[in-house]
């Protein structure tokens, strides 16, 4: 693990994939000081895929039992788990102390555990998402009436929930969820609001009924309440309530969790109306200028259109795509928030305000068009 550490990053600057040829520098040291074969291949594997375990995890839907199949061949066993676990820890930690934080400590840990339960039953034996699925819900059932929940209640309320709530949530966070909206379900919003170990982030679960303009509007709020969103989950229940669950790093003026319940509840009565906080970009940033860069691609299984959007990354980013989309009547069902040090690199799942993907050349162009323009300030 010390020789990766050392050699991973070697041969940054150079030109070229900084990876492979960090690989290659390590394989003629290794053969000048006559490192045994099979530490050799290990650490060459490990210099030449030390991005794999990060870039998974920030850019890809790790709870996708598909993704996680994916990265477990790529991994072929336990050690090479282990090791690639270590060095991406100490990668991310090593590069400055602000990029680790409770969440990416989270979601590696999620990574690595939902791969190693791969690669002990065998590759073979590729998960399922039926079986997930099945799973946390009898985990998150048994939780649910340890706490003196009642099981017709739970029940009511998971039939109004989508399949993929249980494959993209993991038991606790079902029970906290469930738990949550069963004691309030007097209240025509639920908004839950818990501190995450570390005391460095907020996860926030807010179910309303649905409507344009609900995640326009948090994205604003949470931005005005100083909280920075590094990942959300935006699903819609078979009954007609959007189901959005964030998970936030607090910034030096973020208020105490009642002040976020209250401003997200008051924010709720008319979302749409929001508009985003403007920010000065920090001298500093202005040295790492990044071009944004829009794409998009279609997903005709399911009626949805994909953006891809790549920026230089910087408070209220979020808030000012939302609210884009919302002006150009653009409905977003799910999103894929990654930064990579002063670069965001976002995946949006829209349609229109027909639920019908966005198949048009000029109305995507349009769309692109207003965001550069909003974005990079040109309007």
């Amino acid at each position: 693990i010390w020789l990766a550490g050392l050699f991973h990053d070697i041969a940054k600057g150079r030109g070229g994939d900084h990876a492979v040829l960090g690989a290659s520098d390590f394989l003629k040291f290794a053969e000048a000081h006559l490192i045994p074969t099979a530490d050799k291949q290990l650490v060459q594997w490990l210099v030449a895929q030390h991005l794999l375990m990060s870039f998974t995890a920030q850019k890809f839907d790790i709870s996708d039992p598909e993704i996680i199949n994916q990265f477990a061949s790529k991994v072929a066993d336990r050690e090479h788990l282990d090791y690639l676990y270590i060095l991406t820890c100490a990668d991310i930690a090593g590069t400055s102390p602000k990029l680790w934080n409770t969440w990416k400590d989270q979601l590696l840990a999620d990574l690595y555990i939902a791969t190693r339960y791969v690669l002990r039953i065998g590759l073979e034996h590729p998960l399922n998402a039926d079986d997930i699925r099945a799973e946390t819900q009898s985990m998150a059932l048994a939780k649910l009436m340890d706490l003196g929940c009642s099981e017709l209640d739970v029940a009511t309320l998971w039939q109004s929930f989508p399949s993929d709530a249980f494959l993209r949530y993991r038991p606790e966070q079902l029970v906290w969820q469930t738990q949550g909206v069963i004691s309030a379900s007097a209240l025509a919003s639920q908004i839950l609001v818990r501190e995450l170990p570390g005391n460095d982030s907020l996860e926030i679960f807010i179910r309303t009924p649905d409507r344009d303009g609900i995640f326009s509007g948090i994205l604003a709020t949470l931005d005005r309440l100083n909280l920075s969103v590094v990942h959300a989950r935006i699903l819609q229940s078979k009954d007609g309530y959007a189901l959005d669950n964030f998970i936030t790093l607090k910034g030096i003026h973020t208020p105490e969790i009642k002040r976020v319940s209250q401003t997200l509840m008051a924010a709720l009565k008319e979302p749409a109306n929001i508009k985003p906080a403007k920010h000065m970009v920090p001298r500093q940033l202005k040295h790492f200028k990044t071009a944004t860069r829009i794409e998009f691609s279609q997903q005709p299984e399911v009626q949805r259109t994909l953006m891809s959007l790549v920026s230089a990354d910087r408070t209220g980013l979020l808030a000012d795509i939302a609210f884009v989309l919302l002006q150009k009547k653009i409905r977003v069902h799910d999103a894929r928030i990654a930064t990579f040090g002063e670069r965001a690199e976002d995946i949006f799942v829209l349609s229109d305000r027909e639920d019908q993907a966005i198949t048009n050349p000029g109305v995507l162009e349009s769309i692109r068009t207003a965001l550069l323009d909003y974005l990079e300030g040109r309007k």
